[in-house]
């Protein structure tokens, strides 16, 4: 959590943007509809208090129903989301569930997917190359979540 907050402070995101449902980090992929799920890190199969939606259990029915509470009270015109490519298989299942979520609702809006986490992710640095501020800053954001440096590399992202 701290560590998206300092992410998105970078990028001029206020605090009160921000909402956290605090699903298990490493379960995205096992939950399916009613089974709940039980995290091996903190042993709880619910969101807890300090979730936007307290004491969620972990199961994707839950899951899907807070995304959609949440999208439909504030009505978004854009969504920034991991992508259904990403290496990291929580954050792909999100690129995954959540334009599911969008389209069962007949909710349109405008999705920007990234990637994080790739095995083999190359940038062609070319000297007339006009860099999104997105592309141009995402080292510097990525360096917001030293928690994610201790199992994948971000191959060009990493080397400074």
């Amino acid at each position: 959590e701290r560590e998206s907050i300092r992410a998105t402070e970078a990028i001029k995101i206020s605090r009160e943007n921000l909402y956290f449902l605090n699903f298990p980090d490493q379960y995205l992929t096992d939950l399916n509809n009613d089974k709940i799920v039980k995290s091996i890190f903190t042993g709880k199969t619910s969101s807890g208090l300090s979730s936007y939606f307290p004491n969620s259990p972990y199961s994707l029915k839950v899951l899907k129903n807070n995304l959609w509470k949440l999208i439909s009270t504030i009505n978004p015109t854009e969504i920034y989301l991991s992508s259904p490519k990403d290496n990291h298989l929580d954050h792909a299942r999100l690129g995954e569930i959540l334009p599911e979520i969008l389209q069962e609702n007949k909710f349109h809006t405008k999705l920007n997917f990234y990637i994080i986490h790739t095995k083999k992710q190359k940038i062609k640095h070319q000297k007339k190359r006009n860099l999104s501020w997105w592309e141009s800053n995402k080292l510097g954001l990525i360096r917001n979540f030293p928690s994610q440096f201790h199992k994948y590399k971000i191959c060009s992202y990493c080397r400074t």
